[in-house]
């Protein structure tokens, strides 16, 4: 065998693109055996190519492949047990886009489903928007899309119904509060979502109240805005409405919350390896006796809110305990533009509590909802007008 240096230069060149080449090859085969865990990671996606082949090759009925596959990727990532963890499709994932942005695309209603009867209610209607325009009202059960029965269905079901409408009108079977049935006309569209309303309870108390509906983006900024108008407006204390706020963004909650709050740690992020990230707000802050009104859907980024105000001593909870969450998310887009949602870091309050760890946020003053009225903002009002007064 001649050694290397006998070689003539042009068989260098040749046998040197050939060593690259295949070097090249085993790299791209550790990275793709890698990926998928190793040798057993190979194996998983030999098997679930060869259950794909047994569907499409001996099952007697028509299969949606896309569907099926849709249903593994989903299932793949609920079964890590982490509620707050999942699968989108590409579509799926554009929604989650534009919720994240503020927009939505629907008929402009957040509905809830009660297991027990199997039916769907409407939770909150958005102004503006097809729905409110129609008439539809919080406390109406959905009977029905397009003549489409939806008793039983899950709340996916039904906005697939509705999605499947296009841009079209369309009819929704709606029951009542006072168990009367009627339809309305309705269409989706593109709508912007206010993240932020407020408004003086009274000219005399000078109460303040600002209603969160999220923390998505620009809901920092626009909070900002509402309590310095309040402020201009001479409002001596402020009540801030988290209820059914399902969080959202992390730099829109520190935004607002170094607003509020003096020269400390606001927010506090631990990652796998067990090192925190930590927020911290300058000594500007705002002084006014403040309240923050909680329930069992108030999660992420609008229990944390509520904590970290109370942590500080600037305001009192009155409602319900919160659900109790304390891991945070990232988004990773893959190839076909699907993408998952998966928990990557924990957070602490500013005292370095876990809200999941402790069942959620217990409010100072419990407030059940009667069924008229308010009594939680009623009894949040009573209790700053109390401290107001001399």
């Amino acid at each position: 065998m001649r050694k290397w240096k006998e070689l003539p230069q042009e068989a260098k060149t040749i046998l040197y693109c050939i060593l690259c080449a295949v070097l090249a090859g085993a790299m791209t085969a550790a990275v793709i055996v890698s990926s998928f865990g190793g040798l057993s990671g190979f194996q998983r996606a030999k098997k679930f190519a060869e259950i794909n082949s047994v569907i499409q090759t001996y099952y007697v009925g028509e299969a949606d492949v896309q569907a099926v596959d849709n249903a593994a990727f989903t299932a793949q990532i609920r079964a890590l047990g982490d509620r707050w963890s999942f699968y989108m499709s590409a579509a799926d994932y554009q929604n989650y886009v534009n919720y994240s942005n503020n927009q939505a695309t629907g008929i402009g209603i957040t509905v809830v489903a009660n297991t027990g009867t199997g039916e769907i209610s409407v939770f909150s209607v958005a102004a503006g928007t097809p729905a409110a325009m129609a008439g539809v009202v919080a406390g109406d059960v959905i009977l029905s899309v397009a003549g489409e029965d939806m008793t039983g269905k899950s709340v996916g079901e039904l906005s697939a119904a509705v999605a499947a409408q296009g841009t079209a009108d369309f009819t929704l079977g709606l029951r009542g509060s006072d168990g009367a049935q009627r339809e309305v006309t309705v269409h989706r569209e593109t709508f912007s979502v206010e993240s932020v309303s407020y408004k003086m309870l009274d000219e005399n108390s000078k109460i303040g109240y600002v209603k969160l509906i999220n923390f998505e983006a620009g809901s920092g900024q626009s909070a900002i805005d509402a309590v310095n108008d309040l402020i201009g407006q001479g409002a001596k204390g402020l009540i801030f409405d988290v209820r059914s706020n399902p969080g959202g963004q992390v730099s829109e909650l520190t935004k607002f919350l170094d607003f509020l709050l003096p020269e400390g740690d606001i927010f506090v992020s631990v990652g796998r390896d067990g090192k925190e990230e930590v927020t911290t707000s300058d000594a500007a802050s705002v002084d006014l006796p403040m309240a923050v009104l909680i329930n069992k859907d108030s999660y992420s980024a609008a229990e944390f809110f509520a904590a970290a105000l109370h942590e500080y001593g600037k305001a009192f909870t009155v409602g319900e305990a919160t659900t109790g969450k304390s891991r945070s998310q990232i988004t990773v887009v893959l190839g076909d533009g699907s993408a998952v949602h998966i928990s990557s870091r924990t957070y602490l309050t500013p005292r370095r509590v876990d809200l999941a760890a402790q069942g959620g946020l217990k409010p100072d003053y419990p407030v059940e909802m009667a069924a008229q009225g308010d009594a939680q903002l009623d009894a949040a009002r009573e209790r700053l007008i109390s401290g107001l007064t001399p």
